[in-house]
């Protein structure tokens, strides 16, 4: 199961609309592998083309679209995404590989590490429902340390922008992942990145290159530092800190941090060649927060989101500013069917997960994963736990009316007393008791006692009620 599995043709509107709109939603019920989709995707265009054995960490050459298709192809997240035109085809998607470099004589192999991709292209960002503004999302300045404080999306941002600034169209794309994005409002938190999207840093048609709109990180006109400050004497620390501040030392960097301290909005300069990993006065480029941010063009924003009663909706300005890609459509033969296992649970599995359907509560792959993951570990066949695992995963988030539930439901009971769907269903009063019920339909006992009583329960509360609950 190291492999998961789209169709081409989601797989290919994802990388266009990377490539298209710097900000992509993954909507779509829990559970159908959004977020670690959204995670191996990026890492596959982060890790940009191959050469000599390592990843390029650059935009492939080419049409933007098809150079992200192609750093997917070659950095072997999703190998066959080119092979032909069929969209409807199954493909996998591997997580990204640790690729080493051709050993030279004399030289000890190095190897690209998918770990440093993470820590610097590619941030994971769990959103949580407490998130009001965008301190939440690039962290903030404390007063009695003097110190800035960010988070890892800060770290992905500046490291794209000085990427960028160094290598124009073929700077690296750099990913920030927000999962459960509506689990809080999103323009709350995510006010100041809605505003630069539409006017964030660029390349110029002569070649130059211009930061566009900023926003304010913090209130000073100087990088602060998010460490402890270098060790040095009182005089050699003024030179160093006047530098900092003043952006005079020769390494760029710290010029495109004198950029975003000046505050000049589409501020325009050239393509600059330097070390990023280079060390001035004890500081990098990941020690020292400039005051103010541009959105690189090299920067996606991709957010997962759920749609039910515990997450907000999205509004207007974000949606407009954005792909969506819905995820709705669960395939469990297409998916799941190699999947050591599922073979032997397949036709009731997926006679299940149609009634559950037409309930409106489908349930995803993860869900088939964690099945599967239980019989494994019980050694038991479906037919011994399979009562327990209906009752226990595929059921608990059934809520909803008559009109939403009843004919899913219906189909469930079958399946649980006789194992084949439509064979029970009546309009009449129910009996109080299951058994009675069975005994008034002439059916024998159910396949699965406790899923079929609580399915039962369910149907006696709508009928009842109108409405009903699992828990």
């Amino acid at each position: 199961m190291d492999s998961i599995r789209e169709q081409r043709g989601v797989l290919r509107a994802m990388a266009l609309a990377m490539a298209t709109k710097p900000f992509l939603i993954l909507a779509g019920i829990s559970g159908s592998g959004k977020t670690q989709l959204a995670r191996r995707l990026a890492a596959g265009v982060a890790a940009g083309g191959v050469e000599d054995g390592r990843y390029t960490l650059l935009t492939p050459q080419g049409e933007r679209g098809l150079a992200l298709m192609r750093a997917l192809v070659d950095s072997g997240v999703v190998p066959a995404l080119l092979d032909d035109d069929d969209d409807d085809a199954w493909l996998d998607v591997f997580p990204l590989r640790e690729r080493q470099e051709t050993q030279r004589p004399g030289k000890r192999p190095e190897w690209t590490s998918s770990r440093d991709i993470f820590r610097n292209r590619v941030a994971f960002l769990p959103v949580r429902p407490d998130w009001r503004d965008a301190r939440d999302m690039w962290g903030s300045y404390n007063p009695l340390t003097g110190l800035f404080y960010p988070t890892r999306a800060t770290r992905v941002l500046l490291h794209a922008l000085l990427d960028f600034a160094q290598h124009g169209a073929r700077a690296g794309r750099h990913v920030l992942i927000l999962d459960e994005m509506n689990i809080a409002r999103v323009e709350y938190f995510l006010s100041d990145l809605l505003s630069l999207i539409e006017s964030g840093a660029r390349v110029n048609d002569d070649g130059t290159l211009s930061l566009g709109e900023l926003v304010d990180l913090h209130p000073f006109t100087g990088p602060l530092w998010v460490d402890a400050a270098p060790q040095s004497t009182g005089s050699e620390r003024r030179v160093a800190q006047e530098q900092l501040f003043q952006g005079r030392l020769s390494d760029a960097w710290l010029p495109v941090y004198a950029l975003l301290g000046r505050g000049v909005t589409n501020a325009t300069f050239e393509p600059m060649t330097f070390d990023i990993d280079a060390v001035c006065f004890g500081a990098d480029w990941a020690r020292l927060v400039p005051p103010r941010l541009a959105f690189p063009p090299n920067l996606t924003l991709v957010g997962t989101v759920n749609v039910d009663e515990t997450t907000h909706a999205l509004s207007p300005k974000v949606l407009d500013r954005a792909f969506v890609v819905e995820f709705n459509h669960i395939d469990l033969p297409g998916v799941c069917g190699a999947w050591p296992g599922y073979a032997e649970i397949a036709q009731e599995l997926e006679a299940l997960h149609a009634a559950l359907a037409a309930a409106g509560h489908p349930f995803g792959y993860r869900v088939v994963r964690e099945l599967l993951d239980f019989l494994r570990a019980s050694g038991r066949p479906w037919s011994q736990e399979g009562d327990f695992l209906i009752s226990s995963k595929l059921l608990p988030k059934l809520r909803g009316t008559e009109e939403q539930l009843a004919a899913g439901l219906w189909q469930v009971l079958s399946l649980c007393v006789t194992g084949a769907p439509g064979d029970l269903y009546t309009d009449a009063p129910l009996p109080h008791h299951l058994h009675a019920f069975l005994l008034q339909e002439g059916h024998p006992a159910p396949r699965f006692p406790r899923s079929a009583a609580r399915v039962y329960a369910l149907l006696r509360e709508l009928q009842q009620a109108g409405v009903t609950s699992f828990l």
